[in-house]
């Protein structure tokens, strides 16, 4: 899989070891489209995309969008990660990684958000374990 990283945040990016990470999450989700953007934006943006593309008002963590040609464009909005990484007891980078494992396991056609199929959340759950138990570079820093 071809990763593309854009970031139109203040945050600092380890581009290399996102990718060694998106490259071990494809080995545990298979499926995932040969090229995929990941770009990390902030608050205002995520919330236009989020209330243009899904009705939805307000701020959120990730956005997935598959397109045709086997590529995909992932948002991520770091601000509101490092708002939920306290939240829901993981680290900031955990938080991060999570929420790409998440938008990678919509691409690959798990769906939590209907006929509440729990099958989304609870291989999100196992991939999250496994990575816990591994040794990744740091791959966000807090803001300039």
């Amino acid at each position: 899989m071809e990763i593309t990283v854009i970031n139109k945040t203040k945050f600092t990016l380890d581009n290399r070891e996102l990718k060694v990470v998106c490259n071990w999450l494809e080995k545990e989700i298979n499926s995932l489209p040969g090229e995929v953007s990941l770009v990390f934006i902030a608050d205002e943006e995520i919330s236009k995309l989020n209330k243009k593309f899904y009705h939805r008002q307000g701020v959120t963590d990730v956005l997935a969008f598959p397109y045709e040609n086997n590529m995909a464009e992932i948002f991520l909005n770091p601000y509101q990660h490092r708002r939920q990484a306290e939240e829901y007891g993981n680290s900031f980078p955990e938080e991060v990684v999570e929420n790409i494992l998440h938008a990678f396991l919509h691409l690959a056609g798990y769906d939590h958000t209907e006929n509440d199929d729990n099958r989304h959340l609870d291989r999100q759950q196992e991939v999250m374990n496994k990575f816990k138990k591994k040794t990744f570079k740091p791959l966000i820093a807090p803001e300039k």
